[in-house]
């Protein structure tokens, strides 16, 4: 439920960033935070629910309420080219109409849709997987899921900024991490543990730095007026993926248990083909970050 307020924490980071790079990393590591919120935040439900099922609700409910304060409060407007008089559509389905008609961002809304498509299929499937292939019980997919988190925070909350961002180049993570990402999958098909934990950890570094490159050039190439309309868009298409990827995988599943891996990867391997040749369409220097100014923030 968190991930509600994704597409605001990366507008607002897109417009604190200073440069390129620096928004790449704000992107990983806002990431990171929510993942850590991802692990925290069950064990913290566990301990309240002690008390009452209904109390972690109440809890999460002040919580929500106290940071919405301190959003109104302690977050000053960094959208300097903010249309205050533009109209606003309600119509649930105007994202995706902006994402098709934008010539430049479309091809990338599209690998985007792919990405979570791909990965809404795997993570349907993916406690039943390894419960009937390698006999995890819950406590063992619950303990993979927090080495997975811990993972995916190292990487996005330092690694990407310290070693990623400094070693490679922010177009050529954005081509080949995708290809990389397809292989993973297609490795974790294997019924050998080992053979799918070397998938899993190669799927699980790519995915967590391809999600803030891709979300950084978006938003980076998107015109300063519309980097929030842009998050948008890119959350509202990683839904449809999500919304669209479970249906009928469960029937695929009990066809053949290795198969939405397989689907997995082949959609992602579309997506690597897609990204691949639209690689040169936006110049560079068409949609380049400026310096951002100051903000003064309480």
């Amino acid at each position: 439920m968190a991930a509600g307020n994704f597409p605001i924490a990366q507008s607002y980071m897109a417009d604190l960033s200073k440069d390129n790079k620096e928004r790449t990393a704000n992107m990983g590591m806002v990431g990171a935070v929510f993942g850590i919120g991802f692990i925290i935040g069950p064990v913290v439900g566990a301990l309240l629910s002690q008390i009452s099922m209904a109390f972690p609700f109440y809890f999460v409910g002040v919580l929500a309420s106290l940071n919405t304060i301190a959003a109104i409060f302690f977050l000053p407007e960094t959208n300097k080219n903010l249309a205050k008089g533009r109209k606003i559509s309600i119509h649930p389905f105007a994202p995706i109409k902006l994402a098709i008609a934008d010539k430049f961002l479309r091809s990338r809304y599209l690998v985007l849709f792919l990405f979570g498509l791909a990965f809404a299929v795997q993570q349907s499937i993916f406690a039943l997987y390894t419960q009937s292939t390698f006999g995890f019980d819950a406590k063992s997919t619950g303990y993979m899921m927090t080495v997975i988190g811990v993972i995916m925070i190292v990487n996005q909350g330092y690694l990407l900024k310290h070693f990623w961002l400094k070693k490679f180049d922010e177009s050529k993570l954005e081509v080949w991490l995708m290809l990389a990402i397809a292989a993973g999958f297609l490795i974790m098909s294997a019924s050998n543990i080992y053979i799918f934990i070397g998938g899993l950890l190669a799927m699980i570094t790519s995915q967590s730095i391809l999600r803030a490159v891709m979300s950084s050039r978006i938003t980076g190439f998107a015109d300063q007026s519309r980097k929030g309309e842009v998050a948008g868009i890119m959350a509202a298409l990683m839904t449809l993926g999500m919304v669209i990827g479970p249906l009928g995988i469960g029937a695929v599943y009990e066809y053949n248990e290795h198969l939405p891996f397989m689907i997995s990867s082949f959609v992602l391997f579309i997506a690597f083909v897609i990204t691949y040749i639209n690689r040169h369409k936006i110049p560079e220097n068409r949609f380049h970050h400026r310096e951002a100014e100051p903000i003064e923030v309480l």
